[in-house]
């Protein structure tokens, strides 16, 4: 570059410097004046660094994976339960010199953005020091994760791109009816046997399952069930028994409380006279 600068005046002169690699900088800018013997010399010192962000998830089988920067990594819930909340940790490690920050963002369908949170939205992570952070997952429908994405921002650093998928299922269990009339029945008389039927809860999932009636017995039914373990592939009785006490018509539901997280209800219908 070159230029004219008038008699007893000044003219600035910007310098930008764009490091491509870390490490020192150190180099001279030669500027010749004419009619000068000996031309100006501005030495220029500069340090170049990256922001050395490591990130690290861990999903709910144990497996970590570190985080590759500028491309899609993976994070799968693989099949949740409904109303169950999962959650994939992050661990945020600065091993550089400086003191970065970090912004996330979720991208995707606000009808299943709504099951997701991560927390927290952003912070800053120390020189040696590490952050946690998670990712929850909890449907209340059944869905399945697709087009979402969680963006990881690192200030004067690289971003970190998570693709993420899963779906929520309801339990795999089986009863073997969810609806039962006892008909026409006489008026219950001290003595005079019961009106009975017997459901059957069978577990049909991989893992064991409790079992929970949430119904309170009355006068004239009675559900003999307390909280139990349902192991795969097993099964589980529950006696139920009708004593009509008036000549009307009853209808009672019956809920049950599958692993604490999402209910099941039995509809019973029965007439006394």
């Amino acid at each position: 570059m070159e230029g004219w600068i008038p008699p007893l005046s000044r003219f600035p002169i910007d310098i930008f410097f764009t490091p491509k690699q870390e490490g020192d900088v150190n180099f001279n800018l030669i500027c010749n004046v004419k009619k000068k013997v000996h031309p100006l010399t501005l030495n220029v010192k500069a340090e170049g660094y990256t922001m050395n962000a490591e990130i690290k998830c861990k999903d709910r089988t144990g497996s970590i994976t570190l985080l590759t920067p500028n491309q899609t990594n993976i994070v799968n819930f693989y099949e949740v339960e409904l109303n169950e909340c999962v959650q994939c940790e992050f661990n945020f490690i600065n091993t550089g010199k400086f003191t970065f920050s970090f912004q996330a963002e979720l991208c995707g369908s606000k009808a299943l953005l709504q099951y997701l949170e991560f927390s927290p939205i952003d912070s800053t992570v120390d020189v040696g020091q590490s952050v946690h952070a998670t990712l929850s997952f909890q449907p209340l429908k059944k869905c399945v994760l697709t087009d979402l994405e969680l963006r990881i921002k690192i200030s004067h650093g690289p971003t970190f791109m998570c693709s993420i998928s899963g779906c929520a299922v309801s339990p795999a269990i089986h009863f073997s009816f969810t609806s039962y009339n006892f008909g026409t029945c006489f008026i219950y008389q001290a003595g005079m046997p019961p009106y009975k039927q017997t459901l059957v809860i069978t577990n049909k999932q991989e893992t064991p399952m409790s079992i929970d009636c949430l119904y309170t017995n009355t006068t004239h039914l009675e559900v003999n069930c307390h909280v139990d373990v349902v192991k795969p592939g097993n099964t589980l009785e529950i006696p139920i028994t009708f004593y009509p006490r008036e000549s009307i018509n009853y209808q009672e539901l019956i809920p049950f409380e599958i692993n604490g997280l999402s209910q099941q209800t039995g509809r019973n219908q029965r007439e006394g006279y």
